[in-house]
């Protein structure tokens, strides 16, 4: 199994008639039959929106639940063609998480009162449970 963390910063494109979006960060789990990534939206924004937008510097609100994905190579699949994917760097198929709010609480917890240790054992628990 490897780890690895990524982080996709935050921006603000709606003078050019974008969106904006806070800064993620990705804890992704890896093995031979795809991985497990969770993202935690941490609210933060580039300091001039905060300063425009709500007259003070800091993140906007802090850490929230996040979204766990699954990914699994699409080479395995013979009758189906996958997605570019970066996290395995091949064709996937990936799924939006179908764990409940409560499992997802209990990653965001590990995270927050054990660390990373405590967050990865519990990602490869739920890697260990789920079809990828």
């Amino acid at each position: 199994m490897t780890k690895e963390v990524r982080f996709r910063a935050a921006y603000d494109n709606r003078a050019t008639g974008g969106s904006r979006h806070g800064m993620d960060m990705s804890l992704i789990l890896k093995g031979q039959r795809g991985a497990v990534e969770a993202v935690i939206y941490t609210g933060w924004y580039p300091p001039e929106m905060q300063e425009k937008e709500i007259g003070w510097q800091g993140p906007i609100m802090g850490p929230v639940i996040f979204h766990t994905y699954y990914h699994r190579d699409a080479n395995s699949m013979d009758d189906e063609e996958g997605q570019p994917c970066t996290i395995l760097n091949a064709p996937c198929f990936g799924r939006w998480s179908s764990l409940m709010h409560e499992e997802e609480q209990k990653v965001l917890e590990a995270l927050i009162s054990g660390g990373d240790e405590a967050v990865w054992a519990k990602l490869q628990e739920i890697y260990n449970r789920i079809e990828l």
